[in-house]
Order: structure tokens, then C-alpha cells, then sequence
């Protein structure tokens, strides 16, 4: 038998009903018929309201659903020791990369000139990458169109100092002895001191310029101008440091070598321990000067310098104070005190005349408290 099923529509939003009808005589439904279409309404009404099958998510779209802070690290593609590290969402496109560079170095050009791109295969083949391409799970990034990855340089206000952390002055400090000691500049200063000799003022003025352009070079790679005033505060700033650490040190010695520079001696540190005399080790090395100014040999020198120059002259003061040394290297080290330490033996005799001074001073005002009045 044949049997043909008919949807009834219906005035509301309700599932419509399946009849199922006997075409030959047109009667009700039996029973069999209306089991079947009780069967066929649950299913219909179960499909209507069963939830749709979600759209399938792309490996993108999860990492961006998932978005946190990262850091992402951005190398020079040409200059591979440079890089910067920048912290970003996940969620962030090279845009924001590009963006970030900008305002951590100071250099607008990075929104417009610089391409984030990828090596494609072996060689140095690269493609770049949309600006819209969504970081995901990149942590590395190589950045082309811009000479370098270095601040902004900038110059110092007359007003302020220039103030350097060892990392950055071994960085620097190690750029500006690669660059002294590059077969170039030696080339350049040899010829000058062939030409010139190294004691000369031409050799000293010619190399100033030498010096000059690879400081053009070096500072603005560490943030600062090549200016003349920005650049004898960054000097002075590294020349800070170079008594305090062995290998900054060690450096200086050969930046010194590689410019032809008498290498400075790490200075003298002052004892901050002052120069006690009481009244007897006064009194013995007053006597002990005496005896040896007095003396014979010392007169007859101090005579022939007067006769030579003039008791007033320059001249005679000059050579006189090499006689006074004599007799203080002699004189100084019996009491205990190093007479080659130049500043310590002018403390010494400070503080003797000083005690000189204050006893003439006690011996008048005692004789003028005892005389008679007038």
C-alpha cells in the first residue's frame, strides 16, 4: 500500500504537523500511521532547535583569542648583532610592532621605513610581512629598511651631566678601541706620525680629527649627538670609570697605545688621614731643616742661583725649590713621612708653619699682657 505524507502548514511558530493519510479512501489515520507521526513531529522539533555547528577556527584566530603579553625580539636583518626587545600582546600586528620600535628609540621613520620580513629558504632572500600579520607565537623578528636599531641621538643640555652605567661604558669603550685599533685608523695615524712626529702640534691637531670622525660614528649609535660640548661630556663620563674596573683599564691602555698617547698613570689616591705634629716632633724637624739649610753646601748653591738670576727672579725660586726638595727627601723620612708624596710633604710643612705662626702669635700676646702700660 501506498502511503504519501502531507505538510499541513500552520498560523503559528510551532513545528508543523505531519499527517499521514490513506490515499484511497481518504480516512483517518490509523493506529499505525499516527505512532509514525508522532515519531516525525519529535524529530522535526528536535532539529529545529538543535544548536549549529560552530564555524571552524583558524590556528590565527586561537592565538588571538588566547592573546597575552609576550616579548618579542626584533634583529637588524643586515646587522644581526643589533636587536631590541619590545613587549606586546600576542594579539598585536607588525604594525604595533613597528610602532613600539618607534617610541622606545625615539625615531618616527619606524612607522613608515621599516619592513618586518622573514628569510625565505637558505640565502639572503627575505619576504616581507603584512603589516595586518598577527604576531601569534613569533618571538623573534627581522627588520629591514632602516640603517640600524639605535636610540635617537640626542644632545646634552649645557646644564647637564652626562652620567654612564658600566655596561654602557664597556660597550662603548670596547666600539671606540675596535675602531682605533681598525687597520684603517692605524693606517691614517702612522702616515701622520711619519709626516708629522707624534710629539708635534700638526700630528696632535690632524689626529684630533681622526678622533673626531670615529666619535661621529660611535655616540650616535649609543644615543648621543656627535657635538663637540655632547661629546667632551661623554668623554669625561668614560674617563670616570677607568680606575674602576681591571678590563675598563685595560682598554683605555690600549686606546692610549692605538692613538699614540703617553699612557696616564692611575692618580695618587690622598690619604685622608691628616698630618698630626706635636710640640716635640715639631720642634725636632724645625732643627733638622735648620741644620741642612744652613749648612755650608746648601748656602753656597742657594748663593750662586741669587748671583745667577736674582734673589726676586722666577728663575731663582724655580731652582731654590729644587734645593728645598733635596733636603725634604733627606729631612722627611727619619719622621716618617714619604717625601716623594708631594702633597703630603706640602701638608707637612703646613702644618708646621701654621704651629710657627700660632706660637709667635701666644709669645706677643703673653709679652704685650706682661709689659707696663703707658
Amino acid at each position: 500500500m501506498l502511503v504519501s505524507l502531507l505538510i499541513i502548514g500552520i498560523d503559528d511558530l510551532a513545528p508543523a504537523q505531519l499527517v499521514f493519510e490513506d490515499p484511497e479512501s481518504g480516512s483517518p489515520p490509523r493506529e499505525e500511521f499516527q505512532e509514525k507521526q508522532k515519531t516525525a513531529v519529535t524529530t522535526v522539533q528536535a532539529e529545529e532547535f538543535q544548536e549549529k555547528p560552530k564555524t571552524a577556527v583558524t590556528p590565527v584566530q586561537a592565538e588571538a583569542e588566547a592573546a597575552n603579553d609576550v616579548m618579542v625580539t626584533v634583529k637588524h636583518a643586515v646587522h644581526g648583532k643589533e636587536e631590541v626587545v619590545v613587549t606586546l600582546s600576542s594579539a598585536a600586528r607588525m604594525k604595533d610592532v613597528k610602532s613600539a620600535l618607534s617610541e622606545l628609540l625615539g625615531r618616527p621613520e619606524m612607522r613608515t621605513q621599516a619592513r618586518l620580513v622573514h628569510r625565505s629558504g637558505k640565502g639572503n632572500i627575505f619576504t616581507s610581512l603584512p603589516d595586518s600579520e598577527i604576531i601569534g607565537s613569533r618571538r623573534n623578528l627581522l627588520l629591514m629598511g632602516v640603517d640600524d636599531l639605535q636610540p635617537a641621538a640626542r644632545n646634552v643640555p649645557d646644564n647637564e651631566e652626562v652620567e654612564l652605567d658600566h655596561d654602557k661604558v664597556l660597550a662603548m669603550t670596547k666600539e671606540f678601541r675596535s675602531a682605533y685599533m681598525s687597520e684603517g685608523f692605524q693606517r691614517k695615524i702612522n702616515e701622520l706620525a711619519e709626516k708629522y712626529g707624534v710629539d708635534s702640534r700638526s700630528f696632535a691637531s690632524e689626529r684630533a680629527v681622526l678622533v673626531q670622525e670615529v666619535q661621529e660614528a660611535v655616540l650616535p649609535r649609543h644615543g648621543f649627538e656627535a657635538k663637540p660640548k655632547t661629546s667632551r661630556k661623554v668623554l669625561n663620563a668614560l674617563q670616570k670609570w677607568r680606575y674602576k674596573d681591571n678590563e675598563l683599564s685595560n682598554l683605555s691602555v690600549e686606546i692610549d697605545a692605538a692613538l699614540r698617547l703617553a699612557t696616564q698613570q692611575k692618580p695618587v689616591e690622598a690619604d685622608k688621614k691628616e698630618v698630626e705634629l706635636d710640640h716635640d716632633k715639631l720642634l725636632a724637624m724645625s732643627k733638622d731643616l735648620l741644620t741642612a739649610y744652613m749648612s755650608d753646601g746648601f748656602q753656597s748653591k742657594l748663593n750662586e742661583l741669587a748671583e745667577k738670576y736674582g734673589a726676586g727672579s722666577r728663575n731663582f725660586a724655580s731652582e731654590r725649590a729644587v734645593l728645598v726638595q733635596e733636603v725634604q727627601e733627606t729631612v722627611l723620612p727619619p719622621h716618617g713621612f714619604e717625601a716623594k708624596n708631594k702633597s703630603k710633604s706640602l701638608e707637612v710643612f703646613s702644618r708646621m708653619e701654621g704651629k710657627r705662626q700660632r706660637a709667635l702669635q701666644s709669645e706677643c700676646s703673653s709679652q704685650c699682657c706682661t709689659s707696663p702700660s703707658h
